[in-house]
């Protein structure tokens, strides 16, 4: 299977690289995606690219600095692999909502806060 489609075999975002789900950076970013609530409705609030960010700030500080960027497509994948529903954010977006809860969003929410992206060793 193309490692850009989902596993229901839609492209997510065909400027990004392929998704090699053996990293121990996905590892890490699935770890995230399998922590989160599940919800019947779609967060809109937070769309795949701003969570993108926060996982992204979060995980540069968890590792030290390891892991410092996360693609987009590896966020809707990994949210997907984690049993996550997702719709994009218009029809030709790139971006994602999930149905998660907000409420197992926080433990990030030094990252989420006025969509402050300063890690938290800088707060």
């Amino acid at each position: 299977m193309d490692k850009l489609l989902s596993t229901e075999g839609v492209r997510i975002c065909a400027s990004e690289p392929d998704i090699d789900e053996n990293t121990s950076d996905f590892q890490k970013l699935k770890e995230i995606a399998f922590g989160l609530e599940k919800s019947g409705n779609y967060l809109r609030k937070y769309s795949s690219y701003k969570l993108k960010h926060v996982f992204e700030r979060y995980l540069k500080d968890v590792t030290d600095g390891d892991i410092n960027h996360v693609h987009n497509g590896e966020l809707i994948k990994a949210m997907e692999l984690a049993g996550h529903v997702w719709q994009r954010c218009s029809p030709s977006s790139k971006n994602a909502y999930f149905k998660i809860s907000s409420r197992s969003l926080k433990p990030f929410a030094c990252y989420l806060d006025n969509f402050n992206m300063r890690p938290k060793s800088e707060i």
